[in-house]
């Protein structure tokens, strides 16, 4: 996957609001080792299935000493993860049959997996799995599976792609993870700030991430069906990502371009105004459930290592009642997300906000 890590003007404007919490750790220290007994590196990435409903371990398809690395759509089966969304980029899903589908490794406490010869270990928030580098989607082996870079640190070998699932969305599949140190020492998992500004999307024809090239002019809250159509700086939360967060959401309709911010309860619109997208006339609104389980959001800027930490979106400002005050920023109304998080209470202010989000 081609990735640039150069930052754009509006993404070193956005940088300049949120404030720094810590540095990038350098990646993943040495291991035990590779494993010359047990599992062998054939066992890992062989399929492992499991019915929907059902109740049957889908590690049962698994070799002796492997588990299956899933997250089952019923929530039965998960090998431990504290951000699923975020950290598994493995599980596939067959509507039609009602099946999901993993892939059988050894999965460990956080840094002691002992990888079979020709597999890495990949460090992951709160465990760690042995997975399998890459050159081509061949080389994985699955047709569900291809070769792309999913996260910024695997093992010992930095950036290198890994056998994954096949991207179908911008936001979470193509939003890199990663494990980093923070200002206290202690470990915790960040994702890519490069990737939430804007810089990488879904392919679908061949199911991997790519750098965005070319930005549209669609700003924050507008309507978007992928990143490349929002202003730098944005990513696109796109239908089928608004309707697993609100049922009543359209998983067919668009979606919205979003800002990223760090809310500012004493001046809610100072962290907008760093940015050519939003400025004037917008505001920060704290917005847990956007984050998808990550709150609070921590970004590592890739190109210098540093930490920063968000925790909403800048939306339009409006006021409630006012007929036609949203009419500018199409399948918007006035409304408000209602809720805090990063430490920030709901600023009472009113905003234009898709109808999948408002509340």
């Amino acid at each position: 996957m081609r990735r640039s890590l150069l930052l754009s003007p509006a993404l070193a404007l956005l940088l300049a609001a949120c404030p720094r919490t810590g540095e990038f750790d350098g990646g993943v220290g040495d291991d035990a080792g590779p494993d010359d007994t047990g599992p062998s590196a054939a066992d890992v990435g062989t399929p492992c299935t499991y019915q929907e409903g059902g109740g049957a371990n889908p590690t049962n398809d698994c070799a002796d000493g492997l588990e299956c690395v899933i997250v089952t759509g019923d929530g039965a089966y998960n090998p431990g993860f504290l951000l699923p969304i975020w950290q598994d980029q493995f599980t596939t899903y067959d509507n039609a049959a009602g099946t999901s589908s993993g892939f059988c490794s050894v999965v460990a406490s956080l840094a002691a997996a002992r990888c079979p010869n020709g597999t890495e270990e990949l460090l992951l928030a709160n465990l760690s799995v042995c997975v399998h580098t890459c050159a081509q989607p061949q080389d994985c082996g699955r047709g569900d599976y291809t070769c792309d870079v999913r996260y910024f640190s695997v093992g010992d070998v930095g950036a290198s792609p890994v056998c994954t699932r096949r991207c179908g969305l911008d936001v979470p599949d193509c939003v890199r993870s990663g494990m980093m140190v923070g200002g206290d020492g202690s470990l915790m998992p960040a994702l890519a700030l490069q990737d939430l500004t804007g810089e990488s999307q879904c392919d679908t024809e061949t199911g991997i991430c790519a750098f965005v090239a070319q930005h549209g002019v669609a700003g924050p809250g507008e309507e978007c069906t992928a990143t490349e159509q929002c202003e730098p700086g944005m990513m696109c939360l796109q239908g089928p990502l608004l309707a697993a967060l609100n049922p009543g959401a359209d998983p067919n309709g668009s979606g919205f371009c979003a800002l990223p911010c760090a809310p500012d309860d004493a001046d809610p619109s100072a962290p907008c105004q760093g940015s050519p997208s939003a400025g004037a006339g917008f505001v920060c609104q704290p917005a847990g459930s956007m984050n998808l389980g990550f709150d609070p959001l921590i970004m590592v800027d890739l190109e210098s290592g540093n930490l920063y930490q968000a925790g909403g979106f800048c939306f339009h400002q409006c006021e409630l009642g006012v007929d036609g005050n949203c009419d500018g920023v199409q399948g918007t109304a006035c409304s408000s997300f209602d809720e805090g998080t990063f430490g920030a209470a709901w600023n009472q202010r009113s905003m234009c906000l898709p109808t999948a989000v408002g509340r």
